[in-house]
């Protein structure tokens, strides 16, 4: 089971029509994802960042100890590089801090 739990800070304070950019642009990432075939037992915080003009890049701040997750997140996010995400009307970039991880549970 894949679960996606987030946590975000920003590099500045933003208000509230700013929060739903991050809640966008959070979603945007939570979607993309889930669609992808990554390994499971594996978590990472990812800090994304959105730059003034809407390009997406990441850094992994933390990385999981299991290596085959790790490549497969990163081809992942690698995927969106490439998409355009929402900017802030106050020409600032958004950094978000996410943790992801696939980890299977017991019912």
């Amino acid at each position: 089971m894949k679960k996606f739990l987030l946590f975000f800070t920003c590099a500045y304070a933003f208000a509230a029509s700013s929060e739903s950019i991050v809640n966008e642009i959070a979603g945007r990432v939570n979607s993309h994802y889930k669609g992808c075939k990554i390994a499971q037992n594996g978590e990472a915080v990812v800090k994304i960042h959105i730059d003034t003009s809407g390009n997406f890049s990441y850094q992994i701040a933390q990385m999981s100890e299991n290596d085959s997750f790790n490549a497969e997140l990163k081809s992942c996010l690698d995927v969106l590089k490439g998409e355009k995400f929402p900017k802030k009307a106050n020409k600032r970039e958004t950094i978000l801090k996410l943790k992801l991880e696939n980890k299977t549970t017991e019912i």
